[in-house]
């Protein structure tokens, strides 16, 4: 039998014999064992769960660290927080705060351009405004990141927005040379930020304040204690206000596919990455209502995990992440990742999603 399939089915030796595996550089897809005696940080099941050996992959160092999988929510979680967390946060985790566009905010020095730019992308984003239908057919507004997450929460230039775990504050910015002038950074752990960003590093727990629009854009499965964070989180929201959570999905294809090698696993970085499943138990005992799901996963979920497979790190030049026309892969299998993505975010299996969070009974999300 070989390696591949035997790793697949879980015929594996046990928990130590993988991890010195590991350590000895070897990818394996799904070593796992049986552990009874730890509580699932979302549920709260004490098992028996699954466990695994995860390397550290985007930077190549071949770590080892366990996870388990929850057997009753299915949410895969690190076993255990390293003490050294930062040292796996280097400076060039996230890029500097420094933007190569000038001052992040123009509103003073050219109040004509900037109300133009106000009409144009208020019409992008709502459909309603007739000067910013008119500038939009001369010039669409450049704003680099989707724009139907603002859509779907109702987002207004005056709303408050608060971006947890905002990195350098570069989509912040982007927000305000639009005209988003109530913008909020957090992140405790990030150490430059673009200028002009407002950036608090405080601990969440301990920032005041009432936002209309929360966003954590891939910071949720970084947090060590997802429930206290999301009451935090139901704390800050107002009672007419949404929380936008973009995370990796527990129980998609590409776990149940390339198992430790799924490489939005992230160890040890990502610690709790909960299933459809594990979130919507939280939610309902928080008193959160999930007005939405939106899958957007796309084709690195498999090129990048088939990588891994083949021990080629993310950083790596040949990266798949970072060049769609790397030698790694032949045109026709991107394309199979391609469909394979859009196939996987229509039923629900894609790897990633954002989940769109209400008071319970207050939804005012949009949803076309």
């Amino acid at each position: 039998m070989d390696e591949t399939r035997s790793a697949r089915d879980g015929c594996r030796p046990g928990i130590d014999a993988d991890r010195q595996a590991v350590a000895n550089g070897l990818p394996n897809r799904q070593s796992q064992s049986m552990e009874s005696h730890r509580v699932c940080r979302i549920c709260a099941s004490t098992g028996p769960h699954r466990r695994f050996v995860v390397r550290e992959m985007m930077f190549g160092t071949r770590e080892p660290f366990d996870y388990f999988e929850c057997s009753n929510c299915q949410t895969l979680q690190i076993v255990d927080v390293p003490a050294d967390l930062a040292r796996h946060y280097p400076r060039n985790y996230l890029g500097s705060g420094l933007s190569g566009d000038g001052p992040a905010v123009e509103l003073a020095s050219r109040r004509l351009t900037t109300f133009l730019k106000h009409q144009r992308f208020a019409y992008v984003l709502h459909g309603r405004n007739l000067i910013g239908r008119l500038l939009s057919k001369w010039r669409a507004p450049h704003f680099p990141y989707s724009l139907d997450w603002l859509r779907h929460m109702r987002a207004r230039f005056e709303s408050r927005i608060l971006d947890v775990g905002c990195g350098p504050g570069h989509l912040l910015q982007a927000l305000q040379r639009q005209g988003f002038a109530g913008v909020l950074g957090q992140d405790k752990f990030q150490q430059e930020f673009v200028p002009g960003v407002p950036v608090e590093r405080k601990p969440l727990e301990e920032l005041d304040g009432s936002f209309d629009v929360i966003m954590l854009h891939h910071s949720f499965e970084h947090m060590p204690d997802p429930v206290p964070t999301l009451r935090a989180l139901k704390r800050l929201c107002d009672p007419g206000g949404t929380i936008l959570l973009r995370i990796p999905v527990a129980g998609c294809e590409a776990w149940k596919e390339y198992g430790v090698n799924w490489y939005q696993i992230d160890a040890p970085r990502h610690l709790v990455i909960p299933s459809e499943r594990g979130l919507r138990l939280v939610a309902q005992q928080l008193g959160l209502d999930i007005a939405r799901v939106e899958y957007d996963s796309n084709e690195t979920q498999f090129g990048c995990s088939e990588q891994y497979a083949q021990d080629v790190p993310l950083r790596d030049a040949r990266s798949f992440y970072f060049d769609p026309h790397t030698d790694l892969f032949t045109d026709e299998q991107k394309a199979v990742f391609r469909s394979r993505a859009a196939q996987a975010n229509a039923a629900g299996k894609g790897d990633q999603a954002c989940f769109y969070l209400t008071h319970a009974g207050r939804s005012g999300i949009r949803n076309t």
